[in-house]
């Protein structure tokens, strides 16, 4: 049989656990705050530096496709190509700018 001092220490340890739980909620929240946040922010990256939302075009990659046709082909851009290369290379994510037949790229029409 259990005596007062182990019934006692058992309580204790249900509290601990009880006071942990906010803890834990408020931690959950936080990340799922921050994700969204996150999302947010990355969705606007369409924006140019005055706050306009640039048009797009989504473009699917075909055989003999690469950044360079594509972006002469669709994209409006002033000045050097390399340097409109390089920023659809960052709206889409690309770390290089070797492309795959099939991937879809989203494409300013304006740069």
């Amino acid at each position: 049989m259990a005596t007062m001092q182990e019934k006692s220490i058992k309580k204790g340890h249900k509290k601990r656990k009880l006071r942990k739980l906010p803890c834990l909620l408020a931690l959950f929240l936080i990340l799922t705050l921050a994700g969204s946040i996150n999302v947010l922010v990355s969705r606007s990256a369409d924006a140019t530096s005055n706050g306009e939302i640039r048009p797009m075009t989504e473009v699917i990659v075909d055989d003999g496709d690469t950044l360079w046709t594509l972006t002469k082909q669709y994209c409006d851009y002033e000045g050097d190509i390399r340097s409109a290369i390089y920023e659809i290379q960052r709206i889409n994510g690309l770390d290089n700018a070797q492309i795959e037949p099939g991937t879809v790229l989203r494409i300013p029409l304006n740069l």
